[in-house]
């Protein structure tokens, strides 16, 4: 269940107000500080907000076109990582959005930890990419239906292969 964001967060994550923050993408096993350094030639800032879980360091970005992503570490989270937030409603491949992002930022695919099952799949299922990307964006009934179709029984679990 993706948190819902209280207006000052996210006019930070949308720089205006009324927009929800979006679906994790995939957690990057660094935190901000470090990605800050790894990125330090687009001057990525993360500003302090909050949401209805915690208090959050928040950094938006647009790493190609239209594509605009976010990077959000909770205060409080039990493990360590930032995720990778997709913003833009409109994509055509989530794995290559999830690459761009990567890239933008100077990271490697190695620094990912967890990647969002829709993308994992769309990795391997070239033909249906625009699908799974409408799919992210679509209600969790619908989504859970087709991730048990695809035999997926713990989509949280689901990870890099």
């Amino acid at each position: 269940m993706q948190p819902k964001l209280r207006r000052s967060a996210r006019a930070e994550a949308e720089d205006k107000p009324g927009h929800d923050l979006g679906p994790t993408v995939a957690v990057l096993g660094l935190e901000p500080p470090e990605i800050r350094q790894r990125a330090s030639k687009h001057a990525l800032r993360f500003r302090e907000s909050f949401d209805d879980l915690d208090g959050l360091s928040i950094a938006s970005f647009l790493p190609s076109g239209s594509l605009r992503c976010a990077l959000v570490r909770h205060a409080h989270a039990p493990k360590p990582g930032t995720h990778l937030v997709l913003q833009s409603p409109v994509v055509s491949d989530l794995a290559g959005a999830v690459d761009a992002a990567i890239d933008w930022l100077g990271l490697t695919t190695g620094d990912v930890i967890w990647e969002h099952p829709l993308v994992t799949l769309s990795r391997k299922s070239p033909g249906e990419r625009t699908f799974l990307a409408r799919l992210l964006f679509s209600p969790p009934e619908r989504l859970m239906e087709f991730l048990r179709k695809r035999q997926v029984s713990d989509p949280r679990n689901v990870g890099l292969t």
